[in-house]
């Protein structure tokens, strides 16, 4: 991507972009024009110059059951089904409330459908377009807040699950010695055990081996990735173990995984530290524990123990 020089100047060559989101403010506009950014210039050029590719084997399961007729994983069906489909001039004659309103349902249901094929499209289109480009690159720019994302609408590394299970690094990298239970934790968190400890993770990625390799193998016949709460990511971390497994020095395998992180509620991990509330970081992982906290299910907790009190 083009280097930020300016707050409208970088990202694209050819496309004029503004470095922050600005929202109809002019207070924002303005203060931007005359800040001083060269801080943020040099980090948004550092994550728009990270090189990507489209995953192939996973690109592949994805044409594949599009082709089917779609309606799994996050795509949505290929084609109307006529035979129960409303038209506007039904809705039109319709006089009876109750029956209207069903109607008016039905007709939302079927623009929300169109809306959510037009997306995948897109998306598909996108990767389908680059899916023999050796490196894609993703310009950055700012929301008000100073988060940064991805320019590009439609596919990138921090869109939907199957946006990051069809993209990976360009550039690999050895695995290292702990490699292998680092990326079956990855698996376990995309699998939906992110709750458990890091050992409980890899034991679960143990016991499911044979499950996952048979995935690995032939993704179509064998789609119970497909019941994983991120499927996508699931399928894409599969092939990444299993082809890893396969390897007579495992640690030695090159990776294109990318791992995403967040921060367990930023606002209240601030706060946490900024009082030394022990009790307060441990739910928001500052501090050291068997399992990861979780701040929301705890103050469930104690608010039905509180009513339990009171009734």
């Amino acid at each position: 991507p083009a280097p930020w020089q300016d707050h409208e100047i970088g990202g694209y060559y050819q496309k004029p972009t503004n470095i922050m989101r600005i929202q109809e403010s002019n207070l924002q506009a303005r203060s931007i024009k005359y800040a001083d950014l060269s801080q943020i210039y040099n980090v948004l050029d550092i994550l728009g110059s990270t090189p990507w590719r489209i995953n192939k084997k996973v690109l592949n399961v994805i044409e594949a059951i599009w082709e089917e007729g779609g309606g799994e994983g996050e795509i949505p069906t290929k084609f109307y089904n006529y035979d129960d489909y409303i038209y506007s001039y039904q809705f039109k004659e319709c006089s009876n409330y109750e029956e209207k309103s069903k109607l008016l349902k039905k007709i939302q249901s079927q623009k929300d459908q169109h809306s959510l094929r037009c997306d995948f499209t897109l998306k598909l289109n996108v990767a389908k377009a680059f899916s023999n480009v050796d490196q894609i690159y993703f310009p950055h720019n700012l929301d008000f807040r100073g988060r940064v994302y991805p320019i590009p609408p439609h596919l990138n590394h921090m869109s939907a699950d199957i946006c990051r299970g069809i993209l990976e690094f360009a550039e690999a990298k050895p695995i290292g010695p702990n490699g292998i239970n680092w990326l079956k934790i990855h698996l376990a968190n995309v699998m939906g055990k992110d709750k458990l400890s890091f050992n409980e993770r890899i034991a679960y990625v143990d016991m499911n081996m044979p499950l996952i390799e048979a995935c690995a193998k032939d993704p179509l016949k064998n789609r119970q990735w497909l019941e994983y709460e991120d499927c996508w990511q699931s399928l894409a971390a599969i092939f990444d173990l299993t082809d890893a497994l396969k390897c007579e020095k495992p640690e030695l395998y090159l990776s294109r995984m990318h791992i995403h992180q967040d921060g367990s509620c930023n606002g209240l991990q601030h706060y946490a530290a900024l009082g030394r509330d022990f009790a307060g970081a441990q739910q928001v992982n500052l501090a050291q524990s068997d399992k990861p906290g979780d701040v929301y299910t705890h103050v469930a907790n104690m608010v039905q123990d509180l009513s339990l009190i009171h009734i």
